[in-house]
């Protein structure tokens, strides 16, 4: 299970596209960093005058003027827009490794869950087998019964029916068996040639203490929770980042401009000037026909909609855990019970297989032996793997190994 679960790791597309999701929100966040880091700009303007500028009543006796100005600004002050864009765009790098988490948590069960199909479709085929095999020696009994004349022809018919429909179950478990093999080399990534063989898994009881501690460990560890908790934290930083568009914003800036005209060509100069300036600029965005307080609305709305979302989460999780739970207490005690089952009727059959050679009971008392030995075979099975898939679900929802 530790191999297969380490490879479906390095595999899994979903979990590299959350990686490579992760990778974008980072970039994103350096992004919002840019916005609170210094600003360089430059630019070079070349302009041809078609009407000679005038300064103070002289006219300047220029045609063409090229300008070279390069401005590094600084926001000093913003009411908390860049601190706070900051702030949401470290809670996304935080929901995008969640989203991985939870993911993994998904493709882990996925894998697990697969693992144990195989187990229960090996486990099929092998009571397939033991069928057709006590069906073939049923009718080997008959045989050697009536060795010496013609069995009844009845009990021919029915023993041989026998044998026919439990090749036909035989053949329906390998058919189950390859396909869950299917199923879990596509999961791990596997070559459809690959050999695969899976071993058998100890077993041991979950970590299923006590409900309330086990549904503590959920609200605290589960991913979907902590997510939910990171998207209001995200939602309320850009809550608090839009609604500083309402107030105005100081900054810092320097710039520097080398100017030259010509009155004759483009490329000659006649005369240059140069621009050195300092200066503390202060922008405010007083109207913008209600946009920026419809966007602080929304905001607003999305962190009750969080809140009411982790509600429902938490009433979720704590609903599947106590129904896992219920399930698997349950499935513990039905599993001793299918033991103590298929044990009596395995001994049920020896004593009408028995009775059958020496001729003391009928092909439809030892049919029915075998019938029930064989559904009491495959329901011990199917309950081993809703044990086992019960307990890679209160992993899913506790992130414990079971």
């Amino acid at each position: 299970m530790d191999q297969s679960l380490e490879v479906a790791r390095k595999y899994s597309p979903a979990l590299r596209i959350q990686k490579n999701k992760q990778e974008q929100v980072k970039l994103d966040y350096r992004s919002a960093l840019g916005s609170a880091l210094p600003q360089v700009a430059a630019s070079y303007d070349v302009q041809r005058f078609l009407k000679k500028p005038t300064f103070g009543g002289f006219s300047l006796n220029s045609n063409w003027e090229k300008t070279v100005s390069v401005t590094v600004s600084q926001v000093l002050y913003s009411f908390g827009g860049v601190s706070n864009a900051l702030d949401a765009a470290n809670h996304a790098v935080d929901i995008s490794k969640l989203n991985e988490a939870m993911t993994q948590l998904e493709v882990e069960y996925a894998v697990k869950l697969s693992f144990y199909s195989i187990h229960l479709a090996k486990r099929q085929l092998k009571i397939a087998e033991e069928s057709l095999e006590n069906a073939k020696t049923n009718l080997s009994i008959l045989r050697d019964y009536f060795a010496s004349g013609r069995p009844p022809q009845q009990d021919y018919i029915r023993l041989r029916t026998d044998v026919a429909s439990r090749s036909s179950q035989l053949l329906d478990a390998q058919k189950n068996l390859q396909q869950a093999k299917v199923s879990f080399r596509t999961l791990l990534g596997l070559p459809a040639d690959t050999i695969v063989e899976v071993t058998d898994e100890p077993q041991s009881d979950p970590k299923v203490i006590a409900s309330n501690q086990l549904k503590n460990k959920a609200f605290q560890n589960h991913p979907s929770i902590r997510l939910l908790e990171k998207q209001m934290l995200y939602a309320e930083s850009l809550s608090k980042a839009t609604e500083s568009k309402l107030y105005p914003s100081l900054g810092l800036f320097y710039n520097f401009s080398l100017s030259e005209r010509s009155n004759r060509e483009l490329y000659l100069t006649d005369s240059q000037i140069d621009t050195s300036v300092i200066g503390i600029s202060l922008s405010w965005d007083i109207w913008s026909g209600g946009k920026n307080r419809a966007e602080i609305a929304k905001s607003q709305i999305m962190v009750q909609e969080i809140e009411l979302e982790k509600v429902r989460e938490k009433d979720r999780i704590q609903q599947a855990l106590q129904e896992k739970l219920i399930e698997y207490r349950s499935l513990k005690n039905t599993i001793e019970n299918d033991r103590t089952s298929v044990k009596l009727a395995k001994e049920s059959f020896r004593v009408s297989q028995n009775r059958f050679r020496t001729g003391k009971t009928s092909v439809t008392e030892l049919n029915s032996s075998e019938m029930q030995l064989y559904q009491t075979m495959l329901s011990l099975a199917l309950h081993q793997f809703q044990m086992q898939e019960a307990k890679a679900s209160i992993h899913k929802l506790t992130s414990e190994e079971g």
